[in-house]
């Protein structure tokens, strides 16, 4: 993950102002992207000594390691400026298609250049998760984007007068984002009812942790004018190809010959979606849970990487415990091949989870986040910066007997 954030003055700033709250913002995202960071400060287009825009990124470096991978990055013309957190996937195949300059190896460089030739249609061919701005220097105007299933996060405060925007700032990180503001006399306090619902339902995020700050939604799209209007939708429809879709995912994917069964059609959305994410310039581990999804995941890499390439397997073990399962961690690591990195939650105490809640400014929602966060902790230990891991699969297959459930429920009264 890198880290985004930005401030819009709609009748201007001191640059030194401007320049203090790009410090102070990449001081608080320093943990989301420890390779370095950029601040950039527009002026204007009159010419005064005031600012109306600031952007900043902390890095993370996954693709293009060098200098050439900088953000905030602009185009040839100096016309856009790109602040950009997570993966475009099919960043190569999109590059080919549009005959693109790839020469800084970096996902960055093309979806910058995808934006100044196809503007907001892009985000209709991208293969990734994204949360990014765009800043417009010739018509003073931003643009903010998330990806259509919510992975990456932009929080925002706004601030008007009337219907109209005196200012903006943006962040990956709601408490980043209020350290910033308290700085600078805008504080905001922690909303009431997102901390009940948190201690009485173990939920995090139905509602704002802090008053007057917002999420982004998923597939959101957030625009604002050089004369302060801003517009928040969807560019987004909701609407997905269906995994069952034989004909629509052969020609996403580009295959000759017809799929006859489930089993083939699965096969090949993951051994395409896998080739593409297997893209990486930093070493690469896997979680491993002893779950179909995980296995699924670390045996195509396998197949895909070939037999002599390095794999680091991490996964969290339970020894004595009824929900032990590294008996199945085992047979698939046996059957990779690989080093077994094993996270005990036996060892964990009280201790651990107040530093989590302390460096992650976060509210624990179950136990796992507490074993993700030991296990997070091992694969930087071994100088891992990309792991993959089978979250979300269960939900989409309908993995465990309470999701059952829960559709069922939720369905019974649309059929």
């Amino acid at each position: 993950m890198c880290g985004i954030g930005g401030w819009i003055e709609i009748e201007g700033a001191v640059p030194a102002q401007m320049q203090l709250a790009g410090d102070q913002m990449v001081a608080s995202l320093q943990h989301r992207g420890p390779d370095g960071y950029g601040i950039e400060i527009f002026r204007d287009i009159d010419g005064t000594e005031k600012s109306i825009a600031m952007l900043i990124h902390r890095r993370l470096s996954i693709l293009g390691l060098g200098e050439q991978g900088k953000q905030p990055m602009k185009t040839a013309d100096g016309r856009y400026w790109l602040t950009f957190n997570g993966e475009i996937y099919n960043y190569l195949e999109l590059a080919e298609l549009h005959g693109l300059d790839n020469s800084t190896g970096t996902d960055t460089a093309i979806l910058l250049q995808l934006w100044q030739l196809m503007g907001l249609e892009c985000l209709s061919v991208l293969d990734g998760f994204f949360a990014f701005a765009i800043w417009d220097d010739f018509e003073k105007c931003l643009v903010l984007a998330r990806d259509r299933t919510g992975v990456k996060p932009i929080y925002y405060f706004a601030e008007k007068d009337g219907d109209l925007l005196k200012s903006f700032w943006f962040a990956s990180e709601d408490f980043a984002l209020n350290e910033v503001l308290s700085l600078h006399g805008k504080s905001r306090a922690l909303n009431g009812t997102s901390l009940k619902e948190h201690l009485h339902f173990g939920v995090s995020d139905r509602s704002a942790l802090f008053d007057g700050i917002s999420a982004l939604e998923m597939g959101g799209i957030l625009k604002i004018s050089a004369m302060g209007v801003m517009e928040v939708g969807q560019w987004h429809s909701g609407e997905y190809l269906r995994l069952d879709d034989f004909e629509g995912w052969e020609a996403k994917l580009g295959l000759s010959e017809k799929l006859g069964t489930y089993s083939e059609l699965l096969r090949e959305q993951l051994l395409s979606g896998m080739n593409k994410r297997l893209r990486s310039d930093v070493p690469i581990g896997f979680a491993v849970s002893g779950g179909l999804d995980s296995a699924v995941l670390v045996g195509i890499a396998r197949k895909l990487m070939g037999k002599t390439a390095h794999l680091h397997v991490f996964s969290v073990v339970s020894p004595g415990m009824s929900s032990d399962e590294s008996e199945y961690q085992k047979l698939v690591v046996e059957h990779v091949g690989g080093i077994w990195h094993k996270i005990d939650v036996s060892k964990l105490d009280g201790s651990l989870l107040e530093r989590y809640v302390r460096l992650t400014h976060r509210m624990p929602v179950a136990w796992n986040n507490l074993a993700h966060f030991a296990l997070c902790e091992a694969v930087k230990t071994a100088g891992i910066t990309v792991l993959f891991n089978g979250q979300g699969a269960d939900e989409l297959f309908g993995g465990y007997p309470h999701y059952y459930r829960a559709a069922f429920w939720t369905e019974k009264n649309t059929l």
